[in-house]
């Protein structure tokens, strides 16, 4: 029986898709800029070789994604669901002593779990575990988030997640709660062994009645307008960033990272694209650089993409566009 086809889009979640010999590709879309940034890049052209491909403008592929309104980079591929796993067969079949899986309990945004699920591919996570219910399997801004990361990872779906948790723990699996209220400090906890890496959902956290297989409770001490870890939409790769400091193996008792994106971006630029995205024109009043402005500042990325493997994603335009979706639908405007 034929699965039901749908769309994923974006560079890397497209071509990390090509890449695996697991998934059943029905066609690329592409536009004639994409394909020859991808000639200049000389990056993947044979991935597209036994594709049926079709060129479209990007105003057409912008049609394709529909209300999503997702930045697809000029890449979009019409694919089927992978086959799965349950978590019962993945839990027999595997005779490894350490495991490393992630819960998810009510997180619903499909731009938090695929940045979620890219950062546990970076991390080496084995799986993740969702709610199955309320798991956007099929959404075109979580394939997006995740750079294709859902390509490199199992995704259990299950009916409870309390269920499944107790479960695991039949099975000598250790439960670590992230959790507000928690005072203990994750960075210095053994991870050797079985574990599950519990996160609750965005606005209520974990459920007390969850909360009671928790074996450890953890707080990642983060600054307030930083957020809830790994659960970043605009703040993706500082989040990234910040995540892999803090489980990096240290020599040292600190170590500076800067974070950012690595480009620079002239002002007038900033508020045009801004302007732009709001439909609406600033007052823009330039006056003279005063004594000590500093005319141009880029941070040096050299030593986080050497340590850390940090490699940032999101453009300014992206960013921007993310932060005034969520600033309207948060402040109902």
């Amino acid at each position: 029986m034929k699965k039901t086809t749908f769309l994923i889009v974006g560079k890397h979640a497209v071509l990390e898709a090509l890449k695996n010999p697991s998934r059943k590709i029905e066609r690329v879309f592409l536009t004639e800029d994409a394909q020859k940034k991808l000639n200049r890049e000389n990056q993947n052209l044979n991935l597209f070789k036994r594709i049926n491909v079709f060129y479209k403008s990007k105003k057409e592929l912008d049609n394709l994604c529909g209300r999503d309104e997702t930045a697809h980079q000029g890449l979009i591929a019409e694919v089927e669901q992978l086959d799965e796993i349950t978590l019962k067969e993945f839990v027999i079949e595997n005779k490894e002593n350490n495991i490393n899986l992630i819960a998810l309990e009510d997180v619903t945004d499909p731009r938090n779990i695929g940045s979620i699920i890219r950062s546990a591919v970076a991390f080496d996570i084995n799986g993740i575990i969702v709610k199955e219910r309320s798991f956007p399997a099929k959404s075109k801004l979580l394939y997006k988030s995740a750079s294709g990361g859902v390509e490199h990872i199992k995704i259990f779906k299950v009916a409870n997640i309390n269920t499944a948790l107790k479960f695991l723990k039949t099975k000598e699996f250790w439960v670590s709660a992230f959790d507000s209220s928690a005072n203990k400090d994750f960075t210095k906890h053994n991870w050797k062994g079985k574990n599950i890496l519990l996160f609750g959902s965005e606005g209520f956290g974990i459920k007390a009645k969850t909360l009671e297989n928790a074996d450890y409770n953890f707080k990642v001490n983060m600054k307030d307008n930083i957020g809830a870890l790994l659960r970043g939409v605009e703040r993706d790769d500082i989040v990234d960033g910040i995540v892999k400091a803090c489980f990096k193996k240290r020599k040292h008792n600190y170590r500076i990272y800067n974070l950012g994106n690595g480009k620079k971006i002239a002002l007038t630029k900033l508020i045009n694209t801004i302007q732009s995205k709001l439909g609406l024109k600033a007052k823009i009043n330039l006056k003279k650089m005063q004594k000590g402005d500093v005319k141009n500042t880029l941070s040096d990325l050299s030593r986080s993409k050497k340590e850390l493997n940090y490699n940032p994603r999101v453009k300014i335009e992206e960013g921007i566009d993310r932060y005034i979706k969520w600033y309207r639908k948060y402040y109902n405007i």
